[in-house]
């Protein structure tokens, strides 16, 4: 059994230990609850009886929408620490600005993943380029990346760590932009408006909703603690390597040489403490002696780290000494320079500035991908009719309410739907090319991309209120937008045309 004063190696301590078990049984008990014990979301179409909504794929509500929110924290308290980097220098800060960094980035990347599994059943689509909100999540998830890529580029860790601060202050921008997007970019996104603002949600739905945050709140709170401490061990290791070196060249100087290297008079007066210090310290120690004696920062060699600010026993922050200081007079000159038996900072290393390079890249791509696919937004049925002309033959989305009715059959070969959209009392005929998605429902908004055709499409005379009007739209992508409204009972089908 290991004694009172011997040291742990690792991160674990019993608090962290209290802290995991809480989040591993949080995270078991809402497995149950969001995969068992809730309800799918299934409603009835109030015209043709039929069940609609998201099923079984809501239950990713409860995992997808709690880390959403911690990945902010994240985020937030990573771009808090880069500013106590930027102004205060000290290791604490640089240390937990990088912990909450990485644990932002792997939340920001579950985040992904799970939309990408909830929206597949429910929008008809693994990916889509032209979502701003998506688009705007993955560039953050890329600036991140590239932050914890650059932290590992420069051998300097002072020049480090003021670079990455100045990254992660630009990426938090990022942030704003994807919580107000449903709002700013309706027609160019297919997220759903705010649940919980418009208080759209109940029960045990509601219930499980806020025990994910906080089981995810637990887990984050675990990484966060466990990746800050590595993260110290491996400055304090740093830390160890220079003192060691120090020591090391040390024990091959003489005395006089020391003596002389750092002023010391042979006078038995020390410039670095001199008698009226010590006098008025009442004989305290040296190390007291030089929180009053501002000289002897210069020769401080133990309790301080690389680079980076420290505190004295007097309670103010001094900037730590190095080997390039200014030592004041000497009688003799003499290198003190350490000899480190392995490098004391991290050298340039050609794997993270490939990362980098190559996350910049994706950024450009994923900016001029996206922003050339959300130039396609969404016409409401109304804005397309009225466009008609002018639009062409141009391909463009269109969202509307689908009719009640669809004749299925073939078209040149190719497995094809006949239904009409409206919005509001305007209409519009739909021949869509491939099977219509997996959840298409009458009364369930949808978003097509296609073209305007002049004609009369096939078996329209089997749709009852069709618009018959001479032109059709022929599309072959078809996604689903739903609503933001999970209550059992409450939830009911918008009026035609109006998607939320």
């Amino acid at each position: 059994m290991a004694g009172p004063d011997e040291r742990r190696d690792g991160t674990g301590s019993r608090g962290s230990r209290l802290l995991g078990a809480g989040a591993l049984l949080g995270v078991a008990a809402l497995v149950v609850l969001a995969f068992v014990a809730t309800d799918a979301d299934v409603r009835t179409h109030p015209t043709t009886g039929e069940e609609f909504g998201q099923f079984d794929a809501v239950r990713m509500l409860y995992l997808h929408v709690p880390m959403a929110v911690l990945m902010y924290a994240a985020f937030v308290v990573c771009a808090v620490a880069s500013v106590g980097v930027l102004l205060r220098r000290t290791a604490w800060w640089d240390v937990m600005a990088y912990a909450a960094g990485e644990v932002g980035t792997v939340l920001c990347g579950l985040v992904l993943v799970t939309g990408s599994i909830w929206g597949r059943p429910v929008w008809n689509t693994w990916w889509e380029w032209g979502d701003v909100r998506l688009m705007t999540t993955l560039v953050l998830f890329l600036l991140f990346v590239g932050y914890l890529a650059l932290r590992r580029t420069t051998a300097d860790p002072r020049l480090q760590a003021r670079r990455a601060a100045v990254v992660a202050l630009v990426a938090v921008l990022d942030i704003p932009l994807i919580n107000r997007s449903v709002a700013w970019w309706e027609n160019r996104t297919l997220h759903q408006q705010s649940t919980l603002a418009e208080l759209k949600i109940e029960d045990l739905t509601l219930f499980t909703l806020m025990f994910g945050f906080l089981v995810f709140g637990l887990v984050a709170w675990w990484l966060l603690v466990h990746r800050f401490r590595v993260g110290w061990l491996e400055q304090a290791a740093i830390d160890h390597d220079v003192a060691t070196a120090l020591a090391e060249r040390r024990s091959e100087t003489s005395a006089t040489d020391l003596d002389a290297a750092v002023g010391r008079r042979n006078d038995g007066e020390d410039p670095v403490c001199p008698t009226w210090a010590i006098w008025w310290l009442g004989g305290a120690s040296r190390w007291s002696c030089w929180a009053v004696t501002p000289s002897a920062w210069y020769v401080a060699v133990d309790g301080w780290r690389p680079g980076f600010p420290w505190t004295d026993v007097a309670g103010s922050t001094r900037r730590g000494p190095t080997v390039a200081d200014d030592l004041g007079p000497r009688s003799a000159p003499l290198d003190l320079t350490p000899e480190p038996t392995r490098p004391v900072v991290r050298t340039r290393r050609p794997g993270a500035l490939l990362l980098l390079l190559g996350v910049v890249a994706a950024v450009v791509f994923v900016l001029l991908r996206s922003l050339g696919d959300a130039s396609l937004f969404f016409y409401e049925v109304s804005e397309a009719v009225e466009l008609r002309s002018e639009l062409g033959d141009d391909r463009f989305r269109v969202v509307g309410t689908p009719q009640p009715g669809l004749v299925e059959g073939e078209l040149g070969g190719e497995a094809a739907g006949v239904f009409t959209l409206c919005a509001g009392d305007v209409l519009a005929d739909v021949v869509h090319l491939g099977d219509p998605a997996e959840l298409f429902q009458p009364g369930v908004p949808v978003v097509l991309q296609g073209a305007w055709k002049a004609g009369r499409p096939p078996d329209l005379t089997e749709l009852d209120g069709a618009a018959d009007d001479g032109w059709f739209l022929r599309t072959d992508h078809m996604v689903v937008k739903h609503d933001n409204d999970y209550r059992s009972d409450g939830a009911q089908l918008a009026p035609c045309g109006t998607v939320g």
